[in-house]
């Protein structure tokens, strides 16, 4: 799930100063511990960024067109980035995207960057061929304009990580996942070209057939062999509605039972899992359709009263419901999974929703920016923001392990085929054929006493290092260069660094992934 999972907001920078201080204090959760309902103070802080938004344009996603001029607007934008690089490469310091931390999705603040890229401008779509079955986008165009303007053409990307503001590049440079990687695998899978702007200014294409090594290193790579321009993705037909049939586990070992079934067989596009506590949990199966049947119950997330959706899966009786397949593509954006909890308690209640609903869902970046660093430092030391990566044989001993380290719940279940390459990417099987892993995502706060979140971090981390497991790198870890080595395979990219020269100016992954 989410996560380098990056994001892009498409409003200019915000200056915080000193009168945000207080806002900012606000929004944290040392605002709640001390005046014990941030709820309080947190609604009029979201009508406001609600309104922001409303008078910049900028509450509902720009719609794409793909113009006659687009390669060639691409092209000159492309060329600024090349030649900043080349001006900026013989300065001697290395060089960063200029994406501020407020702009990413991550539970982690990074260390101070002095030259940047800038590569905001890079938001568009290139080119769609719905015939030869692709598409080029840009790294900055979010998730949210993507699929909306594949769907209104009838399809989609094969795997489509569900929170609105997810950018491409985050996705490709990072890691990204949904229901469907069950099926196709992590997000880099659909990939079948990348574009990058090299340490000596060269715009290069990357393909599996021009050079198998670094295409196979780019994902997880976080930008240190280029900065990525564009990346052609491979898109399907789709339907405009998904039916899903929600199955109750009432134990641990029958959600294990069940999800080790859904991507066993059947023909179904979507499989995904919420664990509610230790004796609940629902798996859900879904495909897409043309039209709900009569006896369908329709699940909706469109109306700005609308329940969130875990909320709703939570109260479902077993059985199938029928979602729109805008809705069901972005699921969790609304609720932000269900870290709007924490900050709008009364968020789910049908008074609020009718009344106030439409602040949400809030844009993370923009809340953000009101925050003062040690606001967002506090923060990331209470709410645990984690996805762990695991073999499916070693789900049942993980989640007893989070409920020991972590006591966080829901926990979200997404299965994903960890595909093997004759080239070992930096994310990799742990084998020569391809293995079902699923990703645990653990989004809230912590509900075990005396809890120390580097101790916790530190004791799952040392716990997935044997047992084949990874971190996500978009959050808060204690991993070192030499755990990192450990967990993540660097054979095949030290080469590539090294024939290209990539650390003459770019960072390297453990100095991207730093904690500030």
């Amino acid at each position: 799930q989410v996560f380098s999972h990056a994001h892009q907001l498409s409003l200019p920078g915000i200056a915080v100063g000193r009168r945000e201080m207080g806002l900012g204090f606000l929004l944290s959760d040392l605002g709640r511990l001390l005046f014990h309902d941030q709820a309080i103070f947190f609604l009029p802080i979201s009508i406001v960024i609600f309104f922001v938004e409303w008078s910049r344009g900028t509450r509902e996603a720009p719609l794409l067109k793909v113009s006659r001029e687009a390669k060639a607007e691409h092209a000159k934008r492309v060329e600024k980035v090349a030649q900043s690089v080349k001006s900026q490469a013989g300065e001697g310091a290395q060089l960063f995207t200029s994406r501020p931390d407020r702009e990413r999705i991550s539970s982690r603040i990074l260390a101070p960057r002095k030259q940047k890229i800038d590569t905001s401008e890079l938001k568009n779509l290139v080119e769609v061929d719905t015939e030869k079955g692709f598409a080029v986008v840009e790294p900055r165009l979010r998730m949210v304009e993507l699929s909306h303007f594949l769907l209104s053409q009838g399809y989609s990307v094969p795997c489509v990580p569900e929170l609105d503001d997810l950018t491409v590049g985050g996705l490709l440079m990072g890691c990204g996942i949904e229901s469907t990687s069950w099926k196709y695998g992590m997000f880099n899978e659909i990939c079948q070209c990348y574009e990058i702007v090299t340490c000596t200014g060269e715009v290069q294409s990357v393909t599996e057939e021009s050079d198998k090594e670094l295409f196979h290193t780019l994902p997880w790579s976080h930008g240190t062999h280029g900065i990525l321009v564009s990346a052609t993705l491979r898109i399907i037909p789709a339907k405009p509605f998904v039916r899903l049939q929600l199955t109750h586990c009432e134990d641990r070992d029958s959600l294990c039972k069940t999800l080790e079934s859904s991507v066993g067989t059947g023909d179904h596009e979507f499989v995904e899992g919420l664990a509610f506590n230790p004796s609940f949990a629902v798996v859900m199966t879904g495909s897409y359709v043309d039209a709900p049947d009569a006896s369908d119950e329709i699940l909706s997330l469109g109306k700005w009263h609308d329940p969130w959706f875990f909320k709703q899966v939570q109260e479902k009786k077993e059985g199938v419901v029928c979602m729109r397949t805008t809705e069901y593509l972005h699921r969790h954006s609304k609720s932000i999974f269900w870290e709007l909890a924490y900050l709008q308690p009364w968020g789910n209640t049908m008074f609020f929703r009718y009344l106030l609903g439409w602040i949400n869902p809030l844009n993370i970046a923009l809340v953000k920016s009101y925050q003062p660093e040690w606001t967002m430092r506090y923060y990331c030391n209470v709410n645990v923001i984690q996805d762990y990566l695991i073999p499916l044989t070693e789900l049942k001993p993980m989640l007893d392990l989070g409920d020991d380290s972590l006591g966080v719940y829901p926990i979200w279940l997404c299965p994903y085929l960890n595909k093997h390459h004759e080239v070992r990417s930096i994310h990799h099987p742990h084998s020569d054929k391809d293995e079902m892993y699923i990703d645990v995502g653990y989004y809230g706060l912590p509900s075990v006493v005396n809890f120390d979140m580097k101790s916790a971090l530190r004791r799952i981390e040392d716990w997935l290092l044997p047992r084949k497991g990874f971190v996500m790198l978009y959050a808060l870890h204690t991993l070192g260069e030499k755990d990192l080595r450990r967990m993540f395979s660097f054979e095949a990219y030290d080469r590539v660094r090294s024939r290209m020269g990539s650390a003459s100016i770019f960072p390297t992954i453990d100095e991207k992934v730093r904690v500030g």
